[in-house]
């Protein structure tokens, strides 16, 4: 997984907060302050990244959930299957 990562001398952390909503989620908010637009520019290809790499882990479990449920089940056998004849 793609992480995110700064030098001090790159960017400076001013500010964070977080909020929860009813369902128990949290949010946390991170104000960046960069001053060379070439470490802004990092940034923000590594957040892309990030979301690229959380997009597709979240299309492949809703592919193999669909792949779950459209799987169809097998009747149950009539009867004992036996081998040889009876006599």
């Amino acid at each position: 997984m793609t992480g995110l990562y700064w030098r001090p001398g790159e960017a400076s952390l001013k500010s964070f907060r977080s909020t929860t909503n009813s369902n128990g989620a949290s949010t946390i908010v991170i104000t960046l302050a960069v001053s060379d637009p070439m470490q802004l520019g990092h940034l923000l290809a590594d957040l892309k990244d990030i979301q690229r790499e959380e997009d597709a882990a979240r299309k492949k479990a809703a592919k193999v959930k669909k792949a779950k449920a459209e799987q169809l089940a097998l009747p149950k056998p009539a009867g004992l299957l036996t081998y040889g004849s009876k006599t």
